[in-house]
């Protein structure tokens, strides 16, 4: 009997560890739409990517000759946050568009590729 006991204190102990050490992810709480427009005047669709602190996070497709938005994920921007903005044609055959700025919550950016 003993030794039923201690394997299941063992794992109970277990399952308390493991739910303790759980790490929730880092959310914002009610921060404002950050977005960013892209005019693609390019005759390629380009893909945007937002480079924020060394993560690099894929917006979507920006279609050629089009206007499209893109919603900037929270966990990106909190505070004043120095960004990189990088487009990269679908075909690769080209250098890369890249643009740097800061940005906060809530701000609109417009950017226009040729």
């Amino acid at each position: 009997m003993p030794a039923i006991a201690r394997r299941s204190f063992l794992a109970i102990l277990t399952v308390v560890t493991l739910v303790a050490c759980r790490t929730k992810p880092h959310v914002a709480p009610d921060q404002p739409r950050t977005t960013v427009t892209v005019v693609n005047t390019s005759v390629l669709d380009m893909t945007l990517f937002i480079v924020s602190h060394g993560q690099r996070v894929r917006l979507g497709v920006a279609l050629s000759n089009k206007t499209t938005e893109f919603v900037v994920p929270a966990y990106v921007v909190y505070g004043s946050t120095p960004v990189t903005f990088v487009s990269q044609e679908r075909v690769p055959n080209g250098p890369p568009f890249a643009y740097q700025t800061t940005i906060c919550p809530g701000d609109h950016v417009q950017l226009e590729i040729h």
